[in-house]
């Protein structure tokens, strides 16, 4: 008798814009992490933006992208449109932040991105994502898509990626029922199921808890701690 097929468990996500603490929170939760670069951006969403904690509440901060005769583009075809955003969103994180207890140890990465010129925002998203997920302890291994050719469309083009990199299960996030297929899993013999992500709350700067802000929000006021609530647990400090 045939032994089981060990279990992968993945999800994926698009590469969005200094991303919230429910995205980290998916890519703990599983084997394998997909990043869905090709397909089409959409230039109102979280891949170009995201918010920050002020005084005055939650600010947003937006990359801008040619956009422009480009209705069909990828997320990987994108190109950042100028220069000058680089400096208002340095200066809005430093000057909401630097009074936060855990600012410091993190600042140079931050420094080091917004003086970066960025011709490509997949490039900035990835790297961004990429230095967060370190500060966060992350280990879940990134699949290697670069090859692949996808060519379904919502639960299709789901169940197409996990028979690519092998997966038994998907995980979506929550909110995603609205394109979310059961039978078509249950067809491919995959496991779905929901992140369940809660916000858990931690402390803030500037009054009551704001939350699902840029999870640089969360770095910059719990450190080290910051690890605990990307794992659905409340930070120890809290």
């Amino acid at each position: 008798m045939d032994s089981p097929r060990p279990q992968k468990v993945i999800a994926c996500h698009q590469p969005v814009y200094l991303p919230f603490a429910g995205f980290f929170q998916k890519m703990a939760a599983v084997d394998e992490f997909v990043f869905m670069d090709f397909v089409q951006l959409n230039k109102r969403s979280w891949q170009v933006r995201n918010r920050i904690k002020t005084r005055a509440g939650a600010l947003w901060l937006s990359v801008p992208v040619y956009v422009k005769g480009k209705y069909d583009q990828l997320i990987r075809d994108a190109r950042v449109a100028d220069d000058g955003w680089r400096r208002k969103h340095w200066e809005a994180i430093r000057h909401n932040y630097h009074a936060a207890p855990h600012f410091t140890p993190y600042a140079d990465f931050f420094a080091e991105v917004y003086g970066r010129r960025w011709e490509w925002l997949a490039e900035l998203n990835l790297h961004l994502i990429a230095g967060m997920r370190g500060f966060l302890g992350l280990a879940t291994p990134i699949a290697d898509t670069a090859g692949a050719a996808f060519a379904g469309t919502k639960s299709d083009l789901i169940v197409e990626i996990c028979r690519t990199v092998g997966a038994t299960a998907y995980v979506s996030s929550d909110g995603e029922e609205t394109y979310i297929d059961e039978e078509i899993f249950r067809a491919a013999g995959i496991e779905h199921r929901y992140l369940g992500y809660r916000p858990i709350p931690y402390p803030q700067l500037f009054g009551d808890f704001i939350p699902n802000l840029a999870a640089i929000d969360l770095l910059f006021n719990c450190g080290p701690d910051a690890a605990r609530v990307v794992r659905g647990e409340p930070p120890a400090e809290g």
